[in-house]
């Protein structure tokens, strides 16, 4: 089995959803219980529309070296990948996302469909340039027909079972988590510690131990998974260990505490610091959008606090015009004499910023350098300069761009 190092992909602790372009990483390797040991069998009937393009610079689908064909069935017993190559990773998604569509048609029931979306996120989708998904008919521990399986080596994500026909099936270094119906959960491992917290904000969440032992976490309650095996389970908010100064009293936002170089800023070890503490319960979801903030604009964290010298935070209503040659930024609501877009990768690392006057933006989907930004999942901070020269800043987020 092969590992993909995009690890620093899961550093900011969102809700996780089956969203175009987002990166998934690495794959479930252990054997577990077995729900049903069926032979998985995806009737596939794929529309023109799903299919790439036929002609000027190909497109075709592969499965296994094998060209994929409209009406194929691809079959993969528990253990057996089936591997699937194309010429642009926009079809590539497009394929993942008809696969998790059709999952009612999955005729094994309990068996673990493994899409595993990989490199989709940094990498331009140019002529002659190939992506890969890897489907894997695994064995599970929830029962579900469509299982979404991932693993995480650092930092945290939240995620939530939207559809009744989903499950996820979370691993760490030293614990799996899943959880289906429902569900909602939240997976973080610290791999300075061998630490993994897991939250069930609405259960039942299933947590099995590398050594064997299991747990079914109900909703609101938290469990840490160490080296030596399951913790003591307690309410959300309860995990033991070193817990953060408390706040300073006036003037301040409080996130001063995570700065341990003292450079009035929060750099990447300071903000996965935030992360830990977030799934722990010591920082609230407005402080730790606050950090994301700080982190992704590297402003000080003292201007945080000094609400008549920072911008006036979500005071921006922003609206997003989208197609496939640019995206619209417009400040609603708000006389504005400039606007400036500040466009962020996952990682952590500035895209593109734009200025403009007015309050509507045009980003034509190119970088700093020139190149045409890939396909995926960017965040953007946007700032907009009113009349009297008050600057407003909305909080960080998402954009989802696919060609």
């Amino acid at each position: 089995m092969r590992y993909f190092q995009q690890v620093r992909r899961l550093r900011w602790a969102l809700v996780f959803v089956l969203v175009i372009g987002i990166s998934l990483i690495g794959q479930i390797q252990g054997a577990v219980p077995s729900v049903r040991a069926e032979v998985l069998s995806l009737g596939l009937t794929l529309p023109e529309s799903v299919m790439p393009p036929s002609g000027g610079g190909g497109g075709q689908l592969y499965a296994n070296g094998q060209p994929i064909k409209e009406g194929n069935t691809i079959q993969a017993a528990p253990g057996q990948e089936v591997h699937i190559t194309a010429d642009c990773e926009a079809t590539v998604i497009t394929f993942a996302l008809f696969i998790a569509a059709i999952g009612d048609q999955v005729s094994a029931l309990g068996l673990l469909l493994m899409v595993l979306l990989f490199q989709l996120l940094g990498d331009p989708c140019l002529g002659g340039s190939t992506a890969a998904l890897d489907i894997q008919a695994q064995q599970a521990i929830v029962a579900a027909p469509v299982v979404l399986g991932l693993q995480v080596r650092e930092g945290a994500g939240r995620f939530k079972i939207l559809n009744s026909m989903f499950a996820y099936q979370i691993e760490t270094d030293n614990a799996i988590v899943a959880a289906a119906a429902q569900g909602d959960f939240t997976v973080g491992y610290i791999p300075a510690t061998g630490t993994t917290v897991i939250a069930a904000h609405s259960g039942p969440v299933t947590v099995k131990a590398t050594n064997g032992s299991s747990i079914i976490l109900q909703s609101g309650q938290q469990v840490e998974v160490t080296r030596s095996g399951l913790g003591k389970v307690g309410p959300i908010g309860s995990a033991p260990g070193p817990r953060p100064t408390p706040p300073p009293s006036g003037g301040s936002s409080g996130l001063e505490r995570f700065d341990a170089n003292n450079n009035n800023l929060l750099d990447d070890p300071e903000f996965l610091d935030v992360i830990d503490a977030w799934i722990a319960g010591e920082v609230s979801g407005e402080e730790f959008f606050e950090a994301l903030d700080i982190w992704i604009s590297q402003e000080p964290i003292s201007a945080a606090g000094l609400t008549s010298e920072a911008p006036h935070r979500d005071s921006v209503i922003l609206t997003t015009d989208m197609s496939h040659q640019a995206v619209t930024f417009s400040a609603q609501d708000l006389a504005a004499t400039s606007m400036r877009v500040e466009i962020f990768a996952l990682n952590g690392q500035r895209v593109v910023t734009q200025e403009t006057s007015g309050s509507r933006l045009r980003w034509n989907l190119t970088t700093s350098d020139g190149q045409l930004a890939a396909n995926g999942v960017y965040l953007y901070v946007a700032t907009v300069r009113g009349l009297h020269g008050k600057l407003f800043q909305s909080p960080a987020k998402k954009l989802v761009i696919l060609r």
